[in-house]
């Protein structure tokens, strides 16, 4: 696993599968996150307001992984539209 640290919404993302974790009670440890609940950064399990909550530095890390990176796709707008770009 190669796991980073998206401090704007509490998540841990796994660079390795494009899956982040909750981390659990506002942990300070990278090393401590919900492994029982894997979110799909691939298959667009995160909401809008998720997506809305990632910082500049985070969504950099996301970009790879969601499935709106490309222009012509339908959830362009709601990845990179975000207010905090």
């Amino acid at each position: 696993m190669n796991l980073v640290e998206l401090k704007s919404v509490g998540s841990i993302l796994d660079l390795s599968k494009g899956v982040i974790y909750p981390k659990l009670n506002d942990s300070s440890s990278i090393y401590e996150y919900d492994m029982g609940c894997p979110i799909s950064l691939y298959e667009d399990e995160v909401s809008d307001e998720w997506v809305m909550s990632l910082s500049k530095e985070d969504i950099e890390k996301c970009y790879p992984y969601l499935e709106g990176n490309n222009t012509t796709n339908p959830n362009h707008e709601k990845y990179f539209l975000n207010p905090n770009i």
